[in-house]
């Protein structure tokens, strides 16, 4: 780990400090809940909040056993940096080159779900966002961030996973401070199917 990684996270850690109190237990803590491969988790300013929050919603790791019928799985994850709420989008492309998007999320006090939407996307839909994640770049690197040096506080992160039955992205961004030009039609795009809002307060739930 560089002395850059190793500043980042001490500082994200202090800077997200109720966060990971709020998100997390003692146990949940020293095991990420297996959702990321291990190379996720030296990502600058990656923290590792989400993975429990996953589980506990019913999501499985995209990166493992990966469906026959499916040819790409993209997910989304949303998280407030004040620990009010996190959001989950999944995207699945079917080999008929159909599929569906998935939104689903909890709203803090106790994590209390909201409730599940899903609506089918036709191959025109999922053409679509192809062609706008091949134009930002997202899954141009397979872990990584878009936050290069800089670091935010008190940002929504968003996660953001791309699995097929043979290669696996990971990136991730504070979304809330940092709006890459090249990604944001792909995620407002992603943001809209999936029925959630930009909050007055810029934050996507």
């Amino acid at each position: 780990m560089t002395a850059l990684t190793l500043f980042m996270r001490i500082f994200g850690c202090l800077s997200f400090g109720l966060l990971a109190l709020g998100m997390t237990n003692d146990s949940h803590a020293e095991e990420p809940c297996g959702f990321y491969p291990e190379n996720v988790h030296d990502v600058d300013g990656y923290l590792g909040w989400s993975p429990c929050l996953l589980k506990d919603q019913g999501e499985r790791p995209i990166w493992k056993h990966f469906p026959k019928k499916q040819k790409r799985i993209s997910r989304f994850v949303f998280l407030e940096g004040h620990n009010a709420f996190f959001r989950f989008v999944v995207v699945r492309e079917t080999l008929d080159g159909t599929g569906e998007i998935k939104t689903g999320g909890a709203n803090n006090p106790e994590w209390r779900p909201i409730r599940l939407r899903r609506s089918p996307l036709s191959a025109q839909q999922i053409s679509e966002l192809n062609a706008l994640a091949a134009r930002s770049g997202t899954w141009d690197h397979d872990v990584g961030s878009w936050d290069g040096d800089e670091v935010f506080v008190d940002c929504e992160i968003l996660e953001m996973e791309m699995a097929t039955a043979s290669e696996y992205k990971f990136s991730s961004v504070n979304i809330g401070c940092n709006r890459p030009e090249a990604l944001m039609p792909f995620i407002d795009e992603v943001v809209r199917l999936a029925g959630m809002q930009l909050t007055d307060d810029g934050r996507y739930r």
